[in-house]
């Protein structure tokens, strides 16, 4: 089996579990969701699984169990979800190198850090390939820093990648945005430095979202300046939406 093969049949997977919600659009996921027992405990059980890409150097693993305060954030998150929404993922961490074979197995990725987030060249060939057949990253700066450090390093990979394309603030019209939550203003992570949050249009989808805000330090339990609990919750609604939009496409 090819790896492109290999990636369409993840994708497959996806789209299978909105048809078995019997969603008409993902706004109409929650209604049609039945109670779905225990999140599964094993990864290659799981309608979804949320991968965070292992890179070179830097601190890939910021805000996981091993580095966080409170649980890691995507486990936050994933449970969050799983116990109030009924959703179906699976409610651990799971990483992969980006230059591994196994990444063609998660066409959801996540990526995050403060400084430089450089991969291989053939981590880059495989994140371009999985993007380009339907696959969705999540880029999330834990820094907030502009201009340098993960910010520098992630929009230099990007370029690396899609020379032709840019990142770009998505409207608040963006169907992101009302996926599941309806969100009319951008209020943050544990940050709030950018009213916007920004995508790159690949193949006429949103295949990358990337934001300063650093979602991730939000979830896991990070003070949020200036909104504070309001901000908290704002951030794991976005996340709920991003990962609405992300299976709705996949």
């Amino acid at each position: 089996m090819t790896t492109a093969e290999r990636l369409e049949r993840a994708i497959q997977t996806r789209r299978d579990f909105l048809k078995v919600l019997g969603a008409a659009g993902v706004a109409a996921m929650l209604p049609a969701l039945a109670a779905r027992g225990k999140a599964p405990e094993q990864e290659a059980r799981a309608q979804f699984v949320f991968t965070r890409i292992i890179y070179e150097k830097g601190d890939w693993n910021t805000d996981s169990l091993t580095e966080g305060l409170l649980n890691g954030s995507e486990v936050n998150l994933l449970r969050k979800m799983n116990d109030s929404l009924q959703f179906d993922a699976f409610a651990g961490e799971h990483s992969v190198r980006a230059d591994s074979d196994e990444i063609f197995e998660h066409p959801f990725l996540y990526i995050t850090g403060h400084g430089d987030c450089d991969l291989t060249d053939l981590g880059r060939k495989n994140v371009k390939e999985i993007l380009e057949h339907g696959g969705f990253l999540l880029a999330d700066n834990c820094s907030g820093a502009k201009d340098v450090g993960f910010d520098r390093s992630f929009r230099g990979q990007l370029a690396l990648m899609f020379p032709d394309r840019n990142l770009e603030p998505l409207p608040m019209d963006h169907p992101v945005f009302s996926s599941y939550n309806k969100i009319d203003k951008i209020l943050g992570g544990d940050k709030r430095l950018d009213p916007f949050i920004e995508g790159m249009e690949l193949n006429g989808r949103t295949a990358v979202i990337y934001t300063r805000n650093d979602l991730g330090c939000a979830w896991e339990g990070h003070p949020c300046l200036p909104g504070g609990q309001q901000q908290r919750i704002h951030a794991f609604d976005m996340g709920v939406n991003i990962i609405y939009y992300a299976v709705s496409g996949l």
